[in-house]
């Protein structure tokens, strides 16, 4: 389990948060994509940490992304670390569906991002969503965004 530093805060944040050439998953032909976050460093409060769900839509942009607060504040421990994107196709009457992954490794944020100052750590990034270890609809399906960690 991750300790605890109280010295200091650290938030991650997505200023962009999109998904594009996402399969057919319901019987309309489309999808109705969602994000949720998977990471050690994120309080274990027994409820996930998701994004709104987009209906029908393969190619979709998240307007509600929620902060993620990490529970170490240590750049040092932070950056050993990873985030998991999972998009999901939220089903009604049935479970959700897992669409794809992607990872997101802090150590790349901190040294392919850019900062300034006391500013947070900023990157874009684009990734192939993967399921099982092979790419998502034939290598067509992305997530992409902006992604920034701050410590204050």
């Amino acid at each position: 389990m991750p300790i605890q530093d109280d010295a200091k805060k650290c938030i991650v944040t997505f200023n962009k948060l999109s998904v594009s050439g996402l399969p057919t998953m319901d019987n309309n032909g489309l999808c109705d994509p969602y994000v949720d976050f998977l990471s050690a460093l994120l309080p274990t409060t027994g409820k996930t940490i998701k994004t709104e769900v987009v209906k029908k839509s393969l190619d979709a942009s998240f307007k509600k992304i929620p902060k993620l607060p990490l529970v170490v504040s240590n750049k040092e421990r932070v950056e050993t670390h990873s985030l998991t994107l999972r998009v999901w196709d939220s089903d009604f009457a049935s479970k959700d569906d897992l669409v794809g992954c992607a990872t997101i490794r802090f150590h790349e944020v901190f040294s392919k991002g850019e900062q300034s100052g006391s500013s947070p750590f900023v990157m874009q990034f684009k990734q192939p969503l993967l399921m099982g270890g092979k790419h998502t609809n034939g290598a067509k399906a992305f997530i992409a965004g902006e992604i920034s960690i701050a410590f204050s």
